[in-house]
């Protein structure tokens, strides 16, 4: 993977670095990592540190908290990456013409934050080529 570019939150204090598989090929079929950090210093009070159960079409519109936001049908996993406990989900929600949002869980998006020593992360990858395993063993190594 390639590092194309980062940004910074100020008003979340979250960094947000980019990275493509083929630095030529952008768009939706582009396979990619995204890597968030935030300063955590409480696990219980943090934008990256949690996946939810509950109703997308009740956050708050464009998502501005970062807020991961599941059905109970989603399959949300609990990982050990290293010391630390994550939640690991594989699939999107997409938006529906009749229904509002609706979670899909076959796009090759797949999810995963965990907290450790006052950091909060997430990795978002999207491709076939990666899968849970690798993206722990990814996880355990970001310092």
């Amino acid at each position: 993977f390639s590092f194309i570019g980062a940004s910074y939150d100020a008003e979340h204090g979250i960094v947000t670095a980019f990275y493509l598989l083929d630095q030529n090929l952008y768009g939706p079929t582009a396979e990619g990592i995204t890597l968030r950090q935030q300063i955590a210093p409480d696990p219980a009070n943090c934008f990256l540190c949690d996946i939810s159960i509950g109703d997308y079409n009740a956050v708050k519109e464009g998502n501005p908290d970062y807020v991961m936001v599941v059905p109970a049908n989603a399959n949300l996993e609990i990982v050990q990456i290293g010391t630390a406990t994550g939640k690991y989900i594989q699939g999107v929600w997409s938006g529906t013409d009749c229904c509002g949002w609706q979670w899909d869980p076959t796009p090759p998006a797949k999810t995963l934050r965990w907290w450790s020593d006052g950091m909060a992360f997430e990795m978002i990858y999207f491709g076939e080529n990666i899968d849970k395993a690798d993206m722990i063993t990814i996880a355990e190594s970001v310092k």
